[in-house]
């Protein structure tokens, strides 16, 4: 959860996330649509929130966008292989 939002309502906004998680997770599967799962990933952002959120406790750093991008390349690779065969 980023900093930014009240830990009293973390509860709630877990619960929330976790119930559009499993609806993003179904839809992208129903069209074969690819889903970047940052919540199942090795999870960075909760055990070093200085790291990757900006002051603000809601946007990112430089670090946070470059884990979301790692993330988001594993996907695109396992699912389209051959994008990336004319870089290796």
């Amino acid at each position: 959860q980023a900093p930014f939002f009240p830990k009293s309502l973390s509860w709630l906004w877990t619960l929330r996330a976790g119930q559009l998680r499993e609806k993003f997770k179904s839809i992208s599967e129903d069209y074969d649509i690819a889903y970047v799962d940052l919540y199942a990933a090795d999870d960075g952002f909760s055990q070093d929130p200085r790291r990757y959120y900006a002051p603000d406790g809601l946007h990112l750093t430089k670090d946070g966008y470059a884990f979301w991008y790692k993330e988001t390349e594993k996907v695109i690779r396992a699912k389209w292989p051959e994008l990336f065969s004319y870089a290796e």
